[in-house]
């Protein structure tokens, strides 16, 4: 963008009159707003995403975000792709708890051995998670891998053949792919507490729409697996099947494509094994970083015959994702033990913000992925509105190809206006109907000073308000130690 970065009429007066207490109308993110990453010169200034809320930025690189108005120089923004941003890497302990799995599903598919000794090396358990079409003969080491500390977990129909197989057998976990309907029946029916194979943010991948899902561990309704326990309890907790670069997954459609799954990346997002390396370690790090405020499990699954067919390319990317949580100081355990661990912090509301990783060969926003046990929100950097709001309320039953419902665009709630006084920001909405609901600041809790119960840290990147809206016009107060005037808040994007 040429010349001074233009300000949008009813955008000045948005922010004159949010330093002045009043509150207007904000239409939302303009179409086709360019993205930076990066302000040259020696002087801040400040920009917009979706002309709703300011941001300041300083010289030098940022997290990169969508620019719809603002008062920066001449020339001075510009896109270049930006380094990780200091709020995607650890800096102190995580709560982040790391699972190594490994699906076993085909007889004679191929050797786990070479997988086993991966792991092994890295000082990493495993979890091998026996498919509905095994059978005991052909994994005859796992006995001699569960003396090295590593666990087994098998499909509800299989339980007393594993049982019979290995008087060590303790079934915690049903495991439940996307290749066919999961028997949450069968499950309960065995007494299990937990079931492995949600796929997040998929839609239709081997039959597979989860989409809307809550990744990583979270405590699911027994009724409608996909969806959270309303009432907060947690007698059944669904995981995910691997872990996900959340922000890629959501912006390119390919949940598939950005896992922690070598082959994934491979032959998916098409990385050459060095670039999949560090791009394993810098998402290890996303969500070591995410851990520090938030209680989470990633999970890394890679089908052992997938991983003894392409060892040579396979096995540095692997070798990274298992060093890199080490170094991050994840808890590493296996999946049993990470449930019992997790179970009880569970059913809290999640937030957690993942960074645009450019090595992936894509780039732009950053987001941010909440939810509580009522309501599903993704949000792009730097806008205050989600893009997608999932009603958990609707999803009464739950079906492997049928995604959670999503509010359409005409239930979306409008904001009306924002104001900040004395420690308090105000918000105004209008919605069609009445709902669960909630907005993201991307600016580190820390400086904003939230005060309100509501508002939930998504690290040091930004923090979601959730609340409820009836049907028709409503006020949110949020108490905020740095809304005093003007709300211009330091983008969190270094």
């Amino acid at each position: 963008m040429h010349g001074m970065l233009r300000r949008w009429a009813i955008v000045s007066i948005a922010e004159l009159a949010l330093c002045s207490g009043a509150a207007v109308a904000a239409p939302g993110q303009p179409d086709n707003a360019p993205v930076y990453d990066r302000l040259g010169g020696t002087v801040s200034c400040k920009v917009t995403s979706d002309e709703a809320m300011w941001y300041s930025l300083r010289p030098g690189a940022f997290s990169p975000l969508h620019v719809a108005a603002g008062d920066c120089p001449a020339d001075a923004l510009g896109v270049a792709p930006a380094p990780v941003p200091s709020w995607a890497k650890p800096n102190g302990p995580t709560q982040a708890v790391f699972s190594a799995v490994s699906l076993i599903e085909k007889p004679h598919g191929g050797p786990i051995e070479p997988i086993a000794e991966t792991a092994h090396a890295a000082g990493i358990p495993l979890t091998y998670l026996l498919g509905w079409d095994w059978i005991p003969s052909n994994v005859p080491i796992l006995d001699a891998e569960h003396a090295r500390g590593d666990d087994v977990q098998a499909v509800p129909s299989n339980l007393a053949l594993a049982r019979d197989a290995w008087p060590w057998f303790r079934a915690s976990i049903s495991v439940l792919g996307a290749g066919m309907e999961r028997r949450i029946d069968l499950t309960l029916a065995a007494k299990l507490k937990a079931f492995w194979g949600i796929t997040w943010g998929s839609s239709g991948i081997d039959g597979a729409s989860d989409r809307g899902t809550p990744w990583g561990l979270y405590c699911a309704d027994p009724h409608s697996y996909k969806r959270p326990a309303a009432d907060g309890r947690c007698d059944l907790t669904g995981i995910e099947w691997t872990a996900r670069d959340l922000t890629m997954a959501y912006e390119s459609g390919r949940e598939d494509a950005y896992s922690t799954d070598p082959d994934d990346l491979r032959l998916r997002a098409h990385l050459a094994p060095a670039e999949a390396a560090e791009y394993e370690r810098e998402m290890v790090d996303a969500y070591a970083a995410a851990g520090q405020t938030t209680p989470l499990l990633m999970v890394a699954q890679e089908e052992a015959w997938e991983f003894a067919g392409a060892l040579a390319d396979d096995r540095p990317i692997e070798l990274a994702l298992y060093e890199q949580a080490k170094r991050d100081g994840m808890t590493v355990t296996t999946l049993a033990n990470a449930v019992t661990r997790l179970a009880p912090s569970t059913a809290q509301t999640r937030v957690i913000a993942f960074p645009s990783l450019a090595i992936s060969g894509r780039y732009g926003p950053a987001t941010i992925d909440a939810h509580d046990n009522h309501v599903g929100l993704t949000f792009t950097a730097a806008n205050l509105m989600p893009d997608r709001v999932f009603a958990y309320d609707r999803a009464t039953t739950s079906a492997r190809d049928v995604p959670i419902p999503q509010l359409s665009a005409r239930e979306m709630p409008q904001l009306l206006g924002a104001s900040a006084r004395e420690g308090v920001l105000t918000l105004r909405f209008r919605a069609p109907i009445a709902t669960d609901f909630g907005v993201a600041f991307w600016v580190d809790p820390a400086v904003a000073g939230w005060t309100s119960p509501n508002v939930i840290p998504a690290g040091r990147a930004g923090a979601v308000a959730f609340f409820d809206l009836v049907r028709g016009d409503n006020t949110i107060t949020l108490g905020c130690r740095a809304c005093t005037e003007a709300v211009t808040f330091p983008y969190a994007g270094t």
